[in-house]
This record gives C-alpha cells, sequence and structure tokens, in this order.
C-alpha cells in the first residue's frame, strides 16, 4: 500500500462508523522484514484513526508451501504465532486463525453438514495447526481474542474441533454472494437454518465477510438491496455480535475478473493511474443502516 491509498481507504472505513478492519498478514512478501514493515504500516495508520484490527494468520507462507501436511506443522505454527503476536502484543485486537480452514479437510463435493464430510488425516492436520497457532498466541498476548471462519455449511468441522480441544473466543463465518436463504438451506433432502446451528456452540457469532458483489449478472442497485436485506436480516439474531463487510473497495488485482466488483466503493482507473472513486449505492445503504442502529456496537 502507498500511504496515500491507504489513508483513502480508511477514510472511508471511518466515514461509515466501522469499528474494526480485517487485514491478512502480508505472506507474500519476500522477507519476514518486508511482511513485518507492511504490517506496521497498516495495523499503526489503523490504530490513529481508533479503528481495531483483525489480523488473519494463514498457515501457509512460502510458494508451494504446505503447513498442514508438514511433519513440523506444530513447531512452524507456534514459532510463526509467536513471533507475530510478540510484535503486536496492545496494537492487534482480533487474531484469525486462517480463512475458512475446515475446507481444507472437506472430502470433494461434501457440504460439510454431516460429521464424516472430512478426511480424518487432514482434520486431524488442521486441528493441530489452529490448536497450535491458539496456543502461541494465548502465551505470547493473552488479552487478544481469536477467530475461526468458516463457509456454507461446514459448521461439523468445529462441533468436531470445540470437543477436541480447540479454545478460541469468536465463530467467524463468511457468507458473500451467495443468494440463497440463510435460514433454509437444502442439504441432502433436509432444511437447515444455519444460524441456528452456529449458534449451539454458544460463542459469539460474527459475519467476517458479507455482502455481494456489483458484477454481472448483478447490477449495482441490486447489490445495495441484497447487501442492505442480508445485513437486516442477520443483525437482528440476538447470537450475531459483529458483521464485517466483505470488501470494502473494488479490487485493483482482480481486474477483468468479476471479483474486480466486489466492493461497495469503485476504483477510478484511468490509463495511467488509479484511484479510490465514488462510493456505490451499497455504501450509502449502509450508512444509513448504521446510523439507524446507533444503540448498539458496529463491527
Amino acid at each position: 500500500h502507498d500511504q496515500a491509498t491507504l489513508d483513502t481507504v480508511l477514510a472511508k472505513t471511518t466515514e461509515l462508523k466501522l469499528q474494526v478492519i480485517r487485514y491478512e498478514f502480508p505472506f507474500w512478501l519476500a522477507t519476514a522484514e518486508a511482511r513485518f514493515q507492511e504490517a506496521d504500516t497498516v495495523i499503526d495508520s489503523a490504530q490513529r484513526r481508533g479503528l481495531d484490527v483483525v489480523l488473519i494468520i494463514p498457515p501457509n507462507w512460502l510458494v508451494g508451501e504446505d503447513v498442514l501436511a508438514n511433519d513440523q506443522t506444530n513447531q512452524i505454527a507456534t514459532e510463526r504465532a509467536t513471533a507475530i503476536a510478540a510484535r503486536y502484543r496492545g496494537r492487534v485486537q482480533y487474531y484469525q486463525l486462517a480463512n475458512e480452514i475446515p475446507a481444507s479437510s472437506l472430502k470433494p463435493s461434501w457440504s460439510g453438514a454431516r460429521t464424516d464430510a472430512y478426511d480424518q488425516v487432514k482434520y486431524e492436520k488442521s486441528l493441530n495447526w489452529l490448536k497450535a497457532t491458539a496456543s502461541a498466541i494465548r502465551r505470547t498476548d493473552s488479552s487478544a481474542k481469536l477467530i475461526v471462519t468458516g463457509h456454507w455449511l461446514q459448521y461439523r468441522f468445529y462441533e468436531r474441533a470445540f470437543k477436541d480441544g480447540l479454545d478460541i473466543d469468536i465463530l467467524g463465518w463468511d457468507w458473500f454472494g451467495e443468494q440463497r436463504n440463510i435460514h433454509q438451506l437444502e442439504d441432502e433432502g433436509q432444511s437447515i437454518d444455519l444460524i441456528t446451528r452456529l449458534q449451539q456452540f454458544n460463542k459469539p457469532i460474527w459475519f467476517m465477510e458479507a455482502g455481494y458483489s456489483a458484477s454481472s449478472p448483478l447490477t449495482e442497485a441490486q447489490q445495495a438491496t441484497l447487501d442492505e436485506q442480508f445485513i437486516r436480516d442477520i443483525r437482528n439474531q440476538p447470537a450475531i455480535k459483529g458483521i464485517l463487510i466483505g470488501v470494502l473497495v473494488d479490487q485493483i488485482h482482480l481486474t477483468g475478473t468479476p471479483g474486480q466488483y466486489d466492493g461497495i466503493v469503485r476504483l477510478d482507473i484511468k490509463q495511467s493511474s488509479v484511484t479510490i472513486g465514488s462510493p456505490k449505492p451499497a455504501y450509502y445503504r449502509l450508512q444509513t443502516l448504521i446510523n439507524q442502529d446507533s444503540g448498539r456496537p458496529k463491527k
């Protein structure tokens, strides 16, 4: 990020009266120094604006790396999580452990709604990484809250993981672009209310990627309507304690793909430059919702 663009993005965040940003530790940079310098810039800039940070720690950092299949999974997870948590103690309020990790052990074409939907060996590897990462952060920064995430009907993974000793604070769920009724999901002839299923774990639930894209066939107006309908629904569920917008600004690195238009703020793309553009209708719909809902915390 250049500082000017980063500041513009964060200004849009605070303009919406959001309280939290989600940011992935930049594992793709070549050296540890570069990774931490980049993360320092984003985290410190967010702090100056009074924003809390959810820092995503991914399992794999190197090209071709598969930590979940490595014999040294626990050692690698512990070393990396300890280094990150030590650096950001008191600066990062939340750590997200990987992103939708149940998918890494899900059998092909299975929804995740059955206990036997997960490959046992891959499940154990994923669980070991989660537990090692969580333990390292707990030892290093006991005040930080830990989040795990899932998607679709992958709740059975966490039903097993919590019984097997996984200790986290918040259950996150991703629901971006899903044009299905979250209270009536069909799977193998049964109707599933996902919110009810997630509530059984007795943990605060955050929707970590909420919203819809304005990519074809949806228009920006339809994106705004779907965003508003979904957020109005889930914010009225007592167990839902946080909602994070899936994508704030359209994504330049996805230019030419449907994902380019996932955001609620446009990019101004010219021949020689790309800058943050104007808000889409969804931005103003969400702004109205947040202003109406001033009686409880917004995430």
